[in-house]
């Protein structure tokens, strides 16, 4: 549940609100046997809170909330059922060869370029998308390339205050909606500083802001864990943003 709900409603929650809607995401089954009250004593809390959490989920009230447990606990067994080893790597093979068409080789180049004209280079992401920020960026190292990784989301604002034309910013986000990315991309964009988006979602904010998109495909997430969704496409795209950038080093030497 939490996975499939826009990023504005999460950050509308409180942290007992979000507490107890992690609750309920990790206990689907359980929580259809039980009443309000026994939810808000499991949890700790009033029964407003819960009443207030539905609301903010854009649901009537708590009999809303257990039919869409109902629906979403359905939806789960018949894919689960369908997730053999075989499909998992027939999905896999597919989203490559999506994002491979979705790779535009102009922009490849042209932010190749870029790479070589700049004068620094940092990297940006939340939590999984964050984890292969940091593989880029190591990777850039490896090449004599220095670059900057931002874990830290205040630090990174902090950053983005002294940038100028002569950065070029890596941000990678799966919905490309996330708040901190999108704030840190308007603080770079600001300073003229140039965006480059590596997301799922080409209509996302952060495409809207960024000088280059690269999409890559992203198949369903995994019903049995809510935030495992593959990030190989992701991973494949930035793969080929190396080999591009060794081929024209070597090229140039």
């Amino acid at each position: 549940m939490i996975y499939s709900l826009d990023i504005e409603v999460l950050n509308s929650l409180t942290i007992t609100e979000f507490a107890v809607l992690r609750y309920i995401d990790n206990n689907k089954k359980e929580v259809l046997k039980m009443s309000i009250q026994n939810l808000a004593e499991k949890n700790f809390v009033s029964t407003t809170t819960i009443i207030r959490l539905c609301k903010k989920l854009k649901l009537s009230g708590f009999s809303e909330l257990k039919f869409k447990l109902k629906s979403e606990i359905e939806s789960e067994s018949i894919l689960s059922k369908d997730l053999t080893l075989e499909k998992i790597i027939d999905n896999n093979l597919l989203n490559i060869t999506n994002t491979a068409n979705k790779i535009d080789k102009q922009i490849i180049s042209e932010i190749i370029s870029k790479i070589e004209e700049v004068d620094r280079i940092h990297f940006f992401g939340k939590g999984l998308s964050g984890a292969l920020t940091s593989y880029f960026s190591k990777i850039l190292s490896t090449l004599g390339i220095n670059n900057y990784l931002y874990e830290d989301t205040h630090i990174a604002y902090i950053a983005a205050e002294q940038m100028t034309k002569k950065d070029l910013i890596f941000i990678n986000s799966l919905s490309g909606n996330t708040n901190q990315a999108v704030r840190f991309a308007q603080l770079c964009k600001s300073r003229n500083a140039t965006i480059i988006t590596v997301t799922a979602n080409k209509s996302s904010q952060l495409s809207q802001i960024s000088d280059y998109t690269l999409e890559f495909s992203s198949g369903k997430r995994h019903p049995y864990v809510a935030d495992i969704v593959s990030r190989l496409p992701s991973l494949f795209v930035f793969d080929i943003l190396v080999e591009s950038l060794v081929t024209k080093m070597h090229q140039n030497n």
